[in-house]
């Protein structure tokens, strides 16, 4: 009986022996899990930003790419606070250089920061020329672009990667814009480019206009299209107004249009409002320059990200600045909010046309010689006498609707 006792405690030793191992190693494997999660935790809980944390990192096997440089492109369209944003630009360009975008865009000298360099001021004129070749003014190089055909879309040599564009020779008379991008690119600085006039060229030429080489060239990019929108009551009399306006392309109003004293020179009256605003509603098409909804549809068409920014209320500098790409601009608004934009002369302010249409309709009355005083001499007298003398604004004089007598 002892030996066949003694049997038992053997095999039963030998077989808690045996269940003994994979109870081991499932604790083995449930301690190793454990100290698994516990790292990841550490890790993810620690302060990203510590270089030695993100060189432990690799023990996760987990790959991290940095984050791409962003691309705004801010096209406007026309009155829509383009001045004021690129006055801004101009003026934060050092608070933006630490935030790492370089502002590639249209400079307002009144704007210009006092630190500025001549060398860099250079150096941004020649970019801003690259760029207006590039997307403006390149009609001729928009057609032979038409012409090139690009590499089939699974060609990443040649379309391009998360690397980049591909090859700049494959983009012919682009070469230069898409080496300036590759440039900043490649050190991950962002670009904010700033041309309203561009918006004309994507709804009006939207046939010719190298929409799918834009996208090769923007690859590796985080590309944003930047549209602000003014409501379109408030924009129609604005856009009509700049038709009139001092500058290029613009109708002048020098000469009398004839009646009573106002002698026909071969002037013509200003058209009002409402008439201007019934040809933009009959015929859209036909308008000079393009409203909000034409371009964002065109970017959209295209495959390009748009982000709308209102031009209504307070702050539309500031909410353009903070809303950036990649967390906004911090060192850039911190300036905003010390007021450092208070004081910047406000660009291309509107224009209104009732000094005008006062001073034509003075000469028909018989109030203003013609024959002896020009209309731009009498219209910037009632200007002074209104605003400067009297204190009074363009919206002061009498808008009332003729009634039916």
């Amino acid at each position: 009986m002892m030996k066949i006792s003694h049997l038992s405690w053997v095999f039963w030793l030998v077989a808690v022996g045996w269940m003994w191992v994979p109870i081991s190693l499932i604790r083995f494997q449930s301690l190793a899990h454990e100290s698994h999660q516990t790292q990841v935790v550490r890790l993810l809980s620690a302060d990203l930003r510590d270089t030695h944390v993100v060189q432990r990192s690799e023990l996760l096997n987990v790959a991290v790419p940095p984050p791409l440089p962003s691309f705004v492109l801010h096209v406007g369209p026309l009155k829509t606070a383009t001045t004021s944003l690129q006055c801004a630009f101009t003026s934060l360009r050092p608070e933006l250089e630490a935030d790492r975008y370089r502002y590639i865009g249209r400079f307002e000298d009144p704007c210009m920061p006092p630190s500025a360099s001549k060398a860099d001021d250079q150096l941004r004129k020649r970019e801003e020329k690259v760029f207006e070749d590039a997307l403006l003014w390149g009609a001729r190089c928009h057609k032979a672009l038409g012409k090139l055909e690009p590499p089939p879309e699974n060609s990443t040599e040649s379309v391009g990667n998360d690397l980049g564009p591909g090859p700049i020779s494959s983009y012919g008379c682009w070469g230069n814009f898409v080496s300036v991008l590759e440039k900043y690119r490649s050190n991950g600085t962002s670009i904010i480019y700033s041309e309203e006039n561009i918006s004309t060229n994507m709804v009006k030429d939207r046939i010719n206009f190298p929409y799918r080489h834009l996208r090769r060239a923007l690859t590796g990019w985080n590309v944003q299209v930047l549209v602000v929108h003014r409501r379109l009551f408030d924009w129609m009399p604005s856009a009509h107004n700049e038709l009139y306006k001092p500058g290029p392309a613009k109708q002048r109003l020098k000469r009398w249009p004839g009646g009573g004293l106002c002698v026909n020179k071969g002037g013509k009256d200003a058209p009002t409002v409402m008439n201007n605003v019934a040809q933009m509603v009959s015929k859209p098409e036909g308008k000079k320059w393009p409203d909000t909804l034409q371009v964002v549809d065109a970017a959209q068409s295209a495959g390009l990200h748009v982000v709308l920014e209102s031009y209504e209320g307070a702050g539309v500098v500031s909410r353009a600045v903070g809303n950036l790409p990649g967390g906004g601009a911090p060192t850039a608004c911190r300036a905003i909010a010390s007021g450092r934009l208070d004081t910047l002369p406000r660009g291309n302010p509107s224009v209104s046309l009732h000094h005008d249409m006062l001073t034509v309709a003075a000469c028909r009355a018989g109030a203003v010689n013609g024959t002896v005083v020009t209309r731009t001499e009498v219209r910037d007298y009632v200007r002074e006498r209104l605003e400067d003398a009297d204190g009074m604004s363009p919206l002061s004089l009498p808008l009332d609707c003729p009634g039916k007598e």
